[in-house]
């Protein structure tokens, strides 16, 4: 589905504080898959609040909403789902999908182990929805949907023109870093609004260093 057929009612169908605070301790970020919360990706962060009112909107709980968003798209009853996950994704997975049940769609969990998951996900032949991690190493990984379809990072199939004009704008400024976050930052929003990609909220993690 495209974003005008209810692509969005995904997101809003989840209670993200109900889940921040029950599973989360109350340390949840909210679309965590932009980029990594860390001091050297903070001139690429777009925060919740600093996106346009229509992006926000998408992150409020509205499930009649967004039961009513399906019902224009075609899907009254809703739909399966089936999505490739890891045993260690499965608990998570398993509070959207009571969620997401709520407004129809049936998500069914394909629990690998950690080999047959990543073979899957190198040679991309994920039926429907794979539940992954994208390579934070790669700065730009969502501005790299310009990337051919059969490219490894490019997780959801996405071909899309803005992206493509995107990408090599971005290539092209560099080593400009600051016009290369302008031009990461002002496609955020497209990329949030077309929810080609469930970005899932995550905690903040934590990394314990020892000095010798």
């Amino acid at each position: 589905m495209d974003k005008s057929e209810g692509a969005s009612s995904h997101v809003m169908s989840i209670d993200y504080k109900s889940i921040s605070d029950n599973f989360y301790g109350g340390k949840l970020l909210i679309i965590a898959g932009q980029t990594p919360a860390a001091p050297e990706y903070k001139d690429l962060r777009v925060p919740l609040e600093q996106l346009p009112p229509s992006v926000q909107d998408l992150w409020k709980y509205q499930p009649d909403k967004a039961k009513i968003m399906l019902t224009d798209a075609g899907y009254p009853n809703g739909f399966d789902m089936e999505v490739v996950c890891q045993t260690t994704d499965a608990e998570l997975l398993s509070i959207y999908k009571n969620y997401w049940a709520k407004i129809g769609i049936n998500l069914i969990l394909d629990i690998k182990e950690n080999a047959t998951f990543l073979s899957i996900y190198a040679a991309r032949t994920t039926k429907q929805a794979i539940y992954c991690t994208l390579s934070t190493a790669m700065i730009f990984q969502f501005a790299k949907f310009a990337d051919p379809p059969t490219h490894v990072q490019n997780a959801a199939f996405i071909v899309d023109k803005r992206m493509d004009d995107t990408h090599m704008k971005i290539n092209a400024a560099f080593p400009n870093w600051s016009e290369q976050c302008r031009l990461f930052k002002e496609v955020v929003p497209y990329i949030l609004e077309n929810s080609w990609i469930f970005f899932a909220p995550a905690s903040n993690t934590y990394t314990v260093c020892s000095h010798g």
